[in-house]
């Protein structure tokens, strides 16, 4: 297709939704191993006790879908590369189209055999997104935190989708003339589109932030809920600034993202994970009541908070090498910055680049 870059095209993004998707089994399995391997009973924190999931069985299911991914993806540049001999624009819309249909009629048949099991007791089973729902009016169980934890790490899969939603059910696709997938094929315009997307994204925001103020409620505790509520709030205020200014990179957006990023960074390190000493006064101790969720863990004792003197800056009882940890608080910065910067919208970015 002359003059429009495939970059922009629809058709990847089903690529890049399917890529973030497969990340996350691919950690999954990464999880579930180590898991298993330290002896970690996470059948019963998640409550999976009939939902057991086989280690090598996810693993394998995982690297076949990335090899599906990649022979697809690779197909699919060819048939938009003019050089190619397999330069063909029905072909070119075919193979993201058929890794939807796939995965429709893969899932499809795992509910007809009985594979997927709606009883509420699943991970992601329909009755974990409903609690997640009714945060502020139902008890948060791990599971739902979980859950919703994954959700809000989506929110660029989440947005992507909605736009790869209208581009199907518009039949966009099927025009055979130049510039095919264009913003003005669509029947949405794309403002209204990005108006759409972030609703949906501050939407999943919310329901983190009503599960913690629900923890709140439970505990009579505002430590350290509202401390996490505010990370999720400077995430959605990324969001609504970027959809109340379009286009606009000011000094005030860039502060938001800059807190946001840092923010999260903090947390990660220092609440998830317990693992640097930058933390605020009075988080050396845990509340022992309600869920523990994000509540610092290995921060229970002054070695620990202070660091060992074998690794600074790292709690005393550590599982893997502490240089993995060192590097892991760097990455993790970056990845931060990568994630904010994701929340910001596609107009704004454009006027950076």
């Amino acid at each position: 297709r002359i003059n429009y870059p495939i970059w922009r095209s629809y058709g990847l993004m089903v690529y890049q939704i399917y890529a973030n998707i497969l990340l996350f089994r691919t950690a999954w399995a990464l999880l579930i191993s180590i898991w298993s391997r330290y002896k970690i009973n996470y059948i019963a924190v998640l409550k999976l006790e009939n939902l057991r999931p086989n280690t090598n069985t996810v693993i394998n299911d995982t690297l076949t879908a990335w090899l599906l991914w990649s022979i697809s993806l690779c197909i699919f540049f060819q048939a938009n590369s003019e050089d190619s001999v397999l330069y063909n624009q029905t072909l070119s819309y075919c193979c993201p189209m058929s890794m939807i249909v796939f995965t429709l009629i893969y899932y499809l048949g795992r509910f007809i055999n009985g594979d997927i099991l709606y009883d509420g007791r699943g991970l992601f089973s329909p009755q974990t997104y409903i609690n997640c729902l009714l945060a502020p009016y139902y008890s948060v169980h791990f599971r739902d935190n979980f859950a919703a934890d994954v959700l809000t790490s989506f929110t660029k899969v989440i947005s992507d989708s909605i736009y790869v939603i209208v581009w199907i059910f518009s039949a966009s696709f099927i025009y055979s003339d130049d510039n095919t997938e264009s913003d003005d094929r669509l029947p949405v315009d794309g403002r209204t589109l990005e108006i759409i997307a972030s609703i949906v994204v501050t939407f999943v925001f919310y329901i983190r932030g009503a599960q913690c103020c629900r923890v709140m409620y439970d505990t009579n505790t505002h430590y350290p809920q509202f401390w996490n509520l505010l990370k999720y709030c400077s995430s959605a205020s990324v969001v609504i600034y970027g959809v109340v200014r379009p286009g606009v990179l000011d000094e005030w957006y860039f502060i938001l993202v800059t807190f946001a990023t840092l923010y999260k960074w903090w947390w990660d390190v220092v609440m998830d994970w317990g693992l640097h000493a930058l933390v605020f006064p009075g988080c050396g101790t845990v509340h022992k009541g309600g869920l523990g969720l994000g509540l610092g863990q290995g921060l229970h004792s002054k070695t620990e908070k202070y660091g060992s003197p074998n690794h600074p800056y790292l709690r005393e009882n550590l599982i893997f090498h502490p240089m993995l940890y060192y590097v892991l608080i760097i990455v993790d910065l970056f990845l931060r910055f990568v994630w904010v910067s994701s929340l910001v919208p596609s107009d704004t970015i454009d006027n950076i680049f």
